[in-house]
């Protein structure tokens, strides 16, 4: 074979090997960058999600149902009022107890000149109604003066002035759309659903599918992550599935979700 045969050929495998090389880093170095936004969105969605877990569960506690329209929940944030303890005052100062006692006792002679009264088993609700008092008609009137009273209410305040108050950048319209996906819309889901034992229980799910987070990304490693991830969905041990309104089904694909119609988790996070 001529030398100058022998030559060509080294350089042609050389270039093969440099072609194949180059091939080989942009692949590790796409799957690489891949997984680095993968995981930056993926953090996006936790706090999407954690938001509307927050929301449902306050509409749980008000209504005993979740909610499978982002629209009502929407209203519910906007326009709705939420039951919350309300206790005013510090049990170790003594003059504020002392104050607070002969108040009571003032309110407790107007309610016998009105003959109210209360019966032995009615202390609870006896309290319930001095405290009612002390705040409505002493406390809202003067905070200045009755700032220090001691008691204990339970007040209407509007859920927007309740929750995410700590966030100015919070955004309720954004709880409708999967982040980085052009508009497409995150899944709600909610039913009620009889456990092993027969007793009726509420359940809900909201999934943010990967396809839908992943928008824009390289085709072929979208692809491949969803596979493995549905097959690792798959392999994890559930609960043995409950039935399901089929018309209201929880989207199937795998993805980011908080609760699930396959077990009784209270909301959490398949992240967790």
């Amino acid at each position: 074979m001529k030398k100058s045969l022998i030559i060509a050929i080294e350089i042609a495998l050389v270039a093969v090997a440099v072609f194949i090389g180059a091939q080989i880093y942009l692949n590790i170095k796409g799957t690489m960058d891949f997984d680095a936004e993968r995981l930056s969105r993926e953090e996006v969605a936790k706090v999407r999600l954690t938001d509307i877990q927050t929301l449902e569960k306050e509409y749980y506690n008000q209504f005993g149902v979740y909610q499978d329209t982002f629209e009502v929940l929407r209203n519910f944030y906007l326009e709705g009022k939420m039951s919350i303890s309300f206790q005013n005052g510090s049990a170790t100062d003594t003059l504020a107890a002392l104050r607070t006692d002969k108040i009571k006792e003032d309110i407790l002679k107007d309610f016998a000149k009105r003959r109210i009264t209360f019966g032995k088993q009615d202390a609870i609700r006896r309290e319930d109604s001095l405290n009612t008092v002390l705040y409505r008609d002493y406390y809202l009137k003067d905070t200045v003066e009755f700032g220090n009273l001691l008691f204990t209410v339970r007040i209407d305040r509007p859920v927007r002035d309740h929750l995410f108050t700590d966030r100015p950048d919070f955004c309720i319209d954004s709880l409708e759309f999967v982040p980085f996906s052009g508009g497409k819309k995150i899944v709600y889901w909610a039913n009620e659903e009889i456990d092993e034992t027969g007793l009726s229980l509420a359940v809900y799910e909201v999934k943010i599918p990967y396809e839908d987070l992943l928008t824009g990304l390289d085709p072929k490693e979208v692809a491949t992550f969803c596979k493995d991830r549905l097959k690792f969905d798959h392999d994890v041990p559930k609960h043995k599935p409950v039935g399901i309104d089929t018309l209201h089904s929880p989207d199937q694909r795998t993805g980011m979700q908080i609760g699930g119609d396959y077990q009784f988790n209270n909301g959490a996070g398949n992240w967790k």
